[in-house]
């Protein structure tokens, strides 16, 4: 016969029991606006049963019941879908820093608009049409010199903000470098504090579960990582095929200056070893930025590609301008004198400008009787 006791004992696991469901669901409640969450359960099971003798059981004892208890506390988290958003969120990483970068370019270049390359190319091809038509007016030459200066700053300003874009992304990219370094100890950390938890396999440290899968959501923004847990419960962190975090072990990134890059970094490994990215944050960045491509041995990037247009426009411009320029007379003396300041090289041929250096040149910046206006001698 059993005691009074008894009855009473699975009475109080019972109450236990629920108080220790109801206290996770208050810890739910209670974290429904903190970042990264997960929701938590209680999961109830059985507790072991209390063996009786049976009297119409020949061959087997009874068991009665002793009550419930929470066998886990356990997290409502899916790593299937975690895994899924972190693949697309490097993608979304890299072409939202792509977006950031081509949106300050198309401030930058400015078209169209009042003061763009276009509109005083317009306005210089115009005074030059009206120089033309009045070769002998001194407000005319002036207003072609104050547009061909137009044209020159107006190349340097365009040149010099794609410089400051580019040290700009520079700077960022060493800040991204310093999170993903500091997000990998953190990781780190977090692995050798759950592991010391979860090694009897009795707990589960949910709440730190939860702060690195934060840190995971973050880092896969970042760059390109492949990630998996092991039989303890610490995750293992790649990029490239490389480890990030192995445990509670980290290898770390560095961004260093390179000679021939003009101040810019490349990123690579602690140990000196190769970076190797295929989306991210870090990875746009970079090739916004410019990088020096081994393959072809080549420095590209949609800054250094842009840069390179905006030179191979302003020669040309410069090219055409002077050489038609060339052809023609001043008010007095020989023809021969350059619209744009242009050098020239051993051989006497002219070498090619780009737009941080396109300026008019010194003859017509000290009298705008040296704009050649005439086809013949002293027709200008």
């Amino acid at each position: 016969m059993r005691t009074t006791f008894f009855g009473l004992e699975i009475v109080r696991k019972g109450l236990q029991t629920q108080q220790r469901a109801l206290d996770v669901t208050g810890h739910n409640i209670a974290n429904a606006n903190t970042p990264g969450y997960t929701r938590q359960s209680a999961i109830i099971g059985t507790t072991t049963p209390w063996t009786l003798p049976g009297m119409n059981k020949a061959f087997q004892a009874g068991q009665v019941g002793t009550g419930a208890k929470v066998e886990e506390i356990r997290r409502i988290r899916d790593s299937f879908i975690d895994l899924q958003v972190r693949n697309e969120s490097k993608e979304l990483g890299y072409w939202e820093a792509k977006a950031d970068v081509l949106q300050k370019l198309e401030v930058i270049i400015n078209e169209p608009s009042d003061s763009g390359i276009r509109t005083v190319m317009d306005q210089f091809w115009a005074s030059l049409q009206e120089l033309s038509k009045n070769p002998e007016s001194e407000a005319v030459r002036a207003t072609v010199r104050q547009r061909g200066i137009a044209v020159a700053d107006t190349f340097n300003h365009i040149h010099r903000q794609l410089r400051e874009l580019q040290d700009d992304i520079n700077a960022s990219v060493k800040v991204k470098v310093s999170q993903i370094n500091s997000l990998a100890t953190q990781i780190r950390d977090l692995n050798d504090q759950i592991v010391r938890i979860e090694v009897n396999k009795m707990e589960n440290a949910n709440d730190l579960r939860d702060q690195r899968d934060n840190l995971l959501d973050e880092l896969s923004k970042m760059v390109d990582i492949k990630y998996n847990e092991d039989q303890y419960g610490a995750v293992r962190v790649a990029i490239g095929g490389k480890g990030l975090v192995l445990g509670t072990k980290v290898a770390l990134l560095e961004a260093s200056d390179q000679a021939g890059l003009n101040g810019l970094v490349t990123v690579q490994w602690q140990d000196g070893g190769s970076l190797s990215l295929s989306s991210g944050e870090l990875l746009g960045l970079i090739q916004s930025m410019g990088y020096q491509d081994a393959a072809v041995g080549e420095f590209k990037g949609t800054i250094p590609e842009m840069t390179l247009e905006l030179n191979h426009l302003a020669n040309s411009i410069v090219t055409a301008t002077n050489w038609v320029h060339l052809q023609g007379y001043p008010k007095a003396g020989e023809n021969g004198v350059l619209f744009f300041q242009q050098e020239r090289d051993e051989k006497g041929s002219l070498l090619p400008i780009n737009a941080w250096s396109i300026r008019v040149s010194d003859a017509i910046m000290a009298d705008t009787a040296n704009i050649a206006a005439g086809l013949e001698k002293n027709m200008a």
